[in-house]
């Protein structure tokens, strides 16, 4: 079985934009994380993987007591360039627009378009063994597009999956390579 799992609420102004930004946990931390916990259940025989920001460090670390963590680059958020930092409200609409008109191939200044991080996540996602027990603790952008490549659904799709902070996918094995997803 493997757990898909959204790092909780981080510390940061609402209306910014970020993706690679460094950021901690916000104050809502050990509420998040006793919800997280209760769906989970105990995960002391599972492996984790991490992204290696601090958001998803932290979660990470509070999942999984003792056991080791990997962290991989390719788990991080979608890189937002020059925009890291700067309030949605402040950026020229029509720039905004033409980005979300295709965001799929539309690099952000300085950043990445979505089809960058869907190469490196499949990359990743490629190696991971479907039979282990796993926690993978990431960011919205990375969770959607490992439900993209389990449901083989439109990539214009990805984002009417509604993922809050704290969110958990349970992946079960089933006749493979397919696999049954269950957001909890």
């Amino acid at each position: 079985m493997i757990y898909l799992v959204r790092h909780t609420k981080p510390d940061v102004i609402q209306g910014m934009c970020y993706g690679w930004m460094d950021l901690d946990v916000n104050c809502t931390f050990e509420k998040e994380l006793e919800t997280i916990k209760q769906k989970t259940g105990d995960l002391s025989d599972y492996k984790f993987y991490s992204s290696p920001l601090l958001r998803c460090k932290t979660l990470a670390k509070a999942l999984a007591n003792n056991n080791e963590i990997s962290y991989d680059e390719r788990l991080k958020e979608l890189n937002f360039g020059d925009w890291e930092g700067t309030m949605w409200d402040d950026m020229k609409p029509e720039t905004v627009k033409s980005w979300c008109d295709d965001f799929i191939n539309n690099k952000v200044p300085g950043g990445e378009c979505y089809q960058d991080l869907l190469d490196r996540v499949t990359s990743f996602w490629e190696n991971i063994n479907l039979n282990d027990n796993a926690v993978i603790v990431a960011h919205d952008g990375v969770l959607r597009a490992i439900a993209y490549l389990i449901l083989k659904m439109e990539k214009n799709n990805i984002f009417r999956i509604q993922l809050e902070y704290g969110a958990v996918i349970k992946i079960t094995p089933w006749i493979p390579p397919h696999c049954k997803i269950a957001f909890l």
